[in-house]
């Protein structure tokens, strides 16, 4: 029942968009390079979609992952009003935090930073300390919507089937922690993962994308 000024209505529920996200998380390991550019976004947008074929390692198993990305909105100090009446964007935040269990040669080089990952045949060897050159790398983390609702078949107006976030340069601000090591237990080694703006790219496209579908 309504009021003389507004009648409130019950929300409109929408299964299809409840998201249990299945994910896969890849790490460049040439740099910009591993990115796509052969799509369609990324010819008009300059929106690299993942990285090409058969670039970038897979991170495999993991034990958490969380992704944050928080702008910066800040006021602009004023004396004539006593209320904050402007605002802008001063900075962006975003990073990546994932528990690994599989350890792999290539994300350990970028956990060292200035390391240098050497490929012995079927060995390898990471040395590192004393370095200065730090490596970049795009980080992308797909997934498809595991839910009992997800659609099936992809369309963005009435649900999410799934989606790809492309971050295009990264660094591990996190170190190499072996926090656990122990026969008795599963190693997890936590890793964060830093974006890094992309200043050849243009303004409003510098940390990443997310595509969905």
């Amino acid at each position: 029942m309504g009021g003389t000024y507004g009648t409130p209505t019950a929300a409109t529920l929408t299964p299809a968009f409840l998201l249990r996200p299945e994910t896969r998380v890849l790490l460049g390991v040439g740099g910009s390079t591993d990115l796509e550019t052969a799509s369609w976004p990324y010819q008009v947008y300059g929106a690299s979609i993942g990285l090409g074929a058969g670039k970038g390692i897979d991170m495999g198993l993991l034990a958490d992952i969380k992704f944050k990305h928080a702008p910066k909105i800040e006021p602009v100090a004023g004396v004539n009003y006593q209320e904050d009446t402007v605002y802008e964007l001063t900075g962006e935040e975003c990073q990546v935090d994932i528990g690994v269990k599989e350890v792999k040669t290539h994300w350990l080089q970028q956990a060292v930073a200035a390391g240098v990952l050497r490929i012995l045949g079927t060995e390898a060897l990471l040395t590192f300390g004393g370095g200065c050159a730090i490596t970049y790398y795009p980080l992308v983390i797909e997934f498809t919507n595991s839910g009992c609702n997800a659609p099936t078949s992809p369309n963005i107006g009435s649900g999410i089937t799934g989606g790809i976030l492309t971050l295009y340069r990264t660094i591990q601000i996190g170190g190499l922690s072996f926090d656990a090591l122990t026969a008795k237990a599963e190693v997890t080694i936590p890793l964060s993962f830093k974006v890094v703006a992309d200043t050849t790219k243009a303004k409003k496209n510098r940390l990443g994308n997310l595509y969905l579908y």
